[in-house]
């Protein structure tokens, strides 16, 4: 869900409970080269954290562990 800000600017929503008013998505700074990305999305009205990358990759891999493998040829 998304809405408008004060100045009419699109707002996201949080992802799981779609809330605008408590999400805050994640603060980017300025390196010099670019921005970067610095700490987790976050929800106050449900407690919804953005999941690191690490915990991304893990439950990619638990998830590649209990299909069947293909034969290959």
């Amino acid at each position: 869900m998304s809405g408008l800000d004060g100045l009419g600017w699109p707002q996201e929503g949080c992802p799981q409970c779609g809330s605008v008013r408590g999400y805050s998505p994640s603060d980017m700074v300025d390196n010099g080269v670019g921005l970067e990305k610095c700490g987790p999305a976050h929800c106050e009205e449900c407690g919804w954290i953005e999941p690191t990358f690490d915990e991304v990759l893990h439950s990619l891999h638990n998830a590649c562990e209990h299909t069947t493998p293909r034969n290959e040829v």
